[in-house]
């Protein structure tokens, strides 16, 4: 392991009990201050709600189609972090990570919508060093398994920062997966 093992262990704790710790910190938070008016007004409420249901949305749109066309194992092999293949197709050929870039967009949909400290002061920070454990774990097992391939996979495509261009050339080829869609919403996995 490099030098940042210790994230990566911990990656691995975070990345074994994700469905647990993330659902249990989000109610945590929820239940540690009562939401607030922006600015005291229910109209701004109302437009930082909006925003906040825009960024969720945005968030839940792009999980979908990334499952829709091409889709990893998320819940790796046992609980651990695991990939028969270096998937690179669909939007991973866009962004390492994409979803987890809409998890991010849920969560800060949802924390603009709550709109207390604790929502930006320990939610944000908390779901950010979780992802970016998670992902040092993941790039720690990606690296050691597929060696070269994943060291130019890296260096072509950015790790959260979704480039876009060519997505429509990406995806011409690709045939949309609805049952796969459903599937991933109503088992999970």
């Amino acid at each position: 392991m490099p030098g940042g093992s210790w994230l990566i262990l911990i990656g691995q704790f975070f990345f074994k009990y994700r469905d647990l710790v993330s659902p249990v910190m989000v109610i945590a938070i929820a239940l540690m201050q009562r939401p607030r008016l922006l600015f005291g007004s229910r109209h701004w409420d109302a437009v930082l709600d909006a925003a906040g249901v825009l960024l969720a949305l945005s968030g839940q749109i792009l999980r979908a189609a990334v499952i829709g066309f091409a889709y990893i194992k998320r819940g790796g092999k046992d609980r651990q972090v695991y990939a028969d293949t270096l998937v690179q197709e669909g939007f991973f050929a866009h962004c390492r990570n994409p979803l987890y870039v809409g998890n991010c967009l849920i969560l800060i949909g949802y924390f603009v919508i709550l709109n207390t400290p604790a929502g930006y002061l320990i939610g944000v920070p908390f779901f950010a060093f979780l992802y970016w454990t998670i992902v040092l774990a993941e790039e720690d097992f990606l690296r050691r398994k597929f060696e070269s391939s994943y060291v130019s996979y890296c260096h072509a495509v950015n790790r959260f920062v979704p480039d876009l261009r060519g997505l429509r050339k990406t995806l011409d080829g690709m045939k949309y997966d609805w049952r796969r869609l459903i599937r991933k919403m109503i088992v999970g996995g």
